[in-house]
């Protein structure tokens, strides 16, 4: 997902990580090391994500909301199939 956000603003693929960690801290304060669920990082994405990204002035953050998302439920659909 961090290269996906690193592309998308033409960035570098750690501070695009970081983005994705800061917001998970902004979206769930008391998560702690305990995995999120698909939705809550859904929630992230729409939420905290494009926050962040239109605070720096980043304008197209509805599509890469979308990509990201997209990319989240390809991820989440091999993981529920590599577990059948």
């Amino acid at each position: 997902m961090g290269e996906i956000i690193a592309t998308s603003i033409n960035a570098g693929i750690t501070p695009a990580k970081g983005l994705i960690r800061l917001s998970i801290r902004d979206e769930y304060p008391n998560q702690g090391t305990d995995p999120l669920t698909y939705d809550q990082m859904v929630n992230v994405i729409n939420n905290s994500l494009v926050n962040r990204l239109k605070g720096l002035g980043i304008t197209n953050t509805k599509e890469i909301s979308s990509e990201l998302v997209k990319a989240l439920t390809k991820v989440q659909s091999l993981f529920t199939m590599s577990s059948i």
